[in-house]
């Protein structure tokens, strides 16, 4: 999803640049990252213990943390994150990681109950699965 587009004048100090920034979850392991140039340090972090990014990026990082944390608690991208069948414990750790945790996990997944997106799973007390969308 596209998070936002940024071309104010002055923000990159070596020339007038405008960059489109987009945000997306990987699902499993992430791929190998690399750059060139001034990129060459290009690595994957825990973007809540990023620091010290250069020009705008800070606020790039916000905007994309603020698509997340709203997917999570707005739609059903909680289950990007989440395997077939999963439990409760499950749903509080993904609201924790995406920072979306001013919902509770149950409140989340009551209502994808309700959106059709899981289940309930009979004989398991807590354990839902997934429904595929037809």
């Amino acid at each position: 999803d596209e998070i936002g587009v940024f071309g104010a004048p002055g923000r990159d100090p070596r020339g007038r640049t405008i960059s489109i920034a987009h945000a997306a979850v990987i699902a499993g392991k992430p791929p190998q990252v690399s750059g060139g140039d001034d990129a060459r340090n290009a690595a994957w972090l825990d973007p809540r213990e990023v620091s010290d990014l250069a020009f705008d990026h800070a606020q790039i990082l916000q905007l994309a943390l603020t698509w997340l944390a709203s997917g999570v608690k707005a739609s059903d991208l909680a289950l990007d994150f989440l395997p077939q069948t999963f439990d409760l414990n499950g749903m509080k750790r993904v609201t924790k990681a995406t920072l979306a945790s001013s919902r509770p996990a149950s409140w989340i997944a009551r209502r994808l109950e309700l959106l059709g997106r899981i289940e309930k799973i009979k004989g398991m007390p807590g354990r839902y699965r997934r429904v595929n969308p037809k």
